[in-house]
């Protein structure tokens, strides 16, 4: 079963683009969520996560920090691929089942 995957991103940010390739690279579908042009959603977001900086990246609502958090999980053992399904097509994503908010 797909999970669901979230990035927060905002405009160039080549951590935020590596990420989103990470998951591209492997078909897996994500939800893109840019927040350069909404300030108060970002700050709503740091108050939650106590992190500053982006991406930052939820896989079924867990928070997985950002691409370099993400990657020593992946090296570290504990956070696995195949905790993800294969991505799913569905009508409304784009290609890359990229989803913008």
């Amino acid at each position: 079963m797909a999970s669901n995957i979230e990035i927060y991103t905002k405009d160039y940010c080549p951590y935020c683009t590596m990420a989103k390739d990470y998951f591209r690279n492997r078909n897996m579908e994500f939800t893109e969520i840019d927040l350069s042009k909404k300030p108060e959603e970002l700050a709503t977001l740091k108050e939650r996560t106590h992190h500053m900086t982006v991406p930052q990246i939820f896989i079924d609502g867990e928070f997985i920090g950002g691409y370099t958090d993400m990657v020593d999980r992946l090296k570290q053992g504990t956070l696995r691929l195949s905790m993800f399904g294969p991505a799913k097509k569905t009508a409304n994503r784009t290609p890359h089942g990229i989803k913008t908010r």
